[in-house]
């Protein structure tokens, strides 16, 4: 796949993702940290996000402070209390996949998703691209909560909704990060309609 960005062409090799498990459901469960540690933690940090709701949330569920963290949350869930909600990010309560990359494992530079040929979501990776892609592929507990990684959960679940998703790779392993950082802006910038669909702020 190729994009012309000031006279430049961009090449991709696009590759389809090859995705192992779907409609992964209730993920924010498994956390085998009880609830009373989880909201003694947010209310020692007033930086923390749960910081506000940790100590109302304490009082309201004094007999339930000794119930592991996901099992507390579940519980709410199958109660139908949405308080469980005020702990997860936006996309926390998603349907989510499973998948990972078994090319260009090594390498680093650009990366994009690509639906029905179009770029819906492209970013810089400085790690390996093992590392980054495969980030995106397994969602776990953590990801879910209001202080883990709302950006993965939001890739996964759109990425879990479409029946075929590719991924493009720009390798750019020789380049420095300051020169993947620039091409990354430049090609955002000239194609922000479609590189930035799946971005989270607009979501």
């Amino acid at each position: 796949m190729k994009i012309e960005i000031n006279n430049q062409i961009i090449e991709f090799d696009k590759i389809e993702l090859n995705i192992r498990e779907r409609n992964l459901e209730n993920v924010f469960k498994v956390n085998k940290k009880t609830l009373g540690y989880k909201l003694d933690k947010a209310i020692d940090n007033p930086k923390n996000c749960l910081h506000r709701i940790a100590i109302d949330q304490k009082e309201k569920y004094v007999d339930l402070l000794n119930l592991n963290f996901g099992e507390f949350l579940i519980k709410l869930k199958n109660n139908r209390n949405q308080d469980y909600l005020l702990y997860l990010n936006k996309y926390g309560d998603k349907k989510y996949c499973f998948f990972k990359i078994d090319k260009h494992l090594k390498e680093k530079g650009i990366y994009c998703f690509i639906v029905d040929d179009e770029i819906v979501y492209l970013r810089r990776s400085k790690k390996t691209f093992k590392e980054r892609i495969n980030e995106y592929g397994r969602i776990t507990a953590y990801n879910c909560l209001k202080d883990g990684q709302a950006t993965n959960c939001n890739i996964n679940t759109k990425i879990n909704d479409y029946k075929q998703v590719f991924v493009g790779f720009h390798l750019m392993s020789r380049a420095s990060n300051e020169e993947i950082t620039e091409l990354e802006r430049s090609i955002i910038r000239n194609q922000l309609e479609n590189t930035d669909l799946w971005n989270i702020q607009r979501n």
